[in-house]
């Protein structure tokens, strides 16, 4: 394992909204951040992050202006993208072997085992998911 982390959208998304891991999530990026890791993100992540901010402000859990500085701030953090078609076929395969009925989550999973690198998401069910398969680097939001 190297000393890179992939973070799932729902990280970002709890950091900025009123999610109940929302302060282990800030701290988490401030941690990235202060310690210099190299943070992996398939290329949908922003539009995951977009859409998922968008969805809790038109939900009324906060502000659309609130939504946008928070899209902003995230998409400014010092993020590696990589190329999700280089991802495609082994996060179909990873979806496939967690049982998923879309790739999104997937896509993260094939980026940590690319890159040998620790990913942290706040879905329960997917780290269990992983802990199950024999994943060897996978954490939970709760864990940060």
């Amino acid at each position: 394992m190297t000393s890179a982390w992939v973070l799932d959208a729902s990280v970002a998304v709890a950091a900025a909204t009123g999610h109940p891991l929302r302060e282990h999530a800030q701290r988490l990026l401030r941690r990235a951040v202060v310690e210099e890791r190299p943070l992996f993100v398939p290329r949908l992540f922003a539009a995951e992050v977009a859409s998922a901010l968008r969805r809790a402000s038109f939900h009324g859990a906060l502000t659309q202006e609130a939504a946008e500085r928070a899209l902003d701030l995230l998409l400014k953090l010092p993020w590696i993208y990589a190329k999700d078609e280089e991802l495609a076929l082994p996060a179909l395969r990873w979806a496939s072997k967690l049982g998923q009925a879309r790739a999104y989550d997937a896509f993260y999973v094939a980026l940590a085992e690319r890159k040998r690198a620790l990913l942290w998401t706040a879905d329960a069910r997917l780290v269990q998911g992983l802990r199950a398969l024999g994943f060897p680097g996978v954490k939970g939001l709760e864990e940060a």
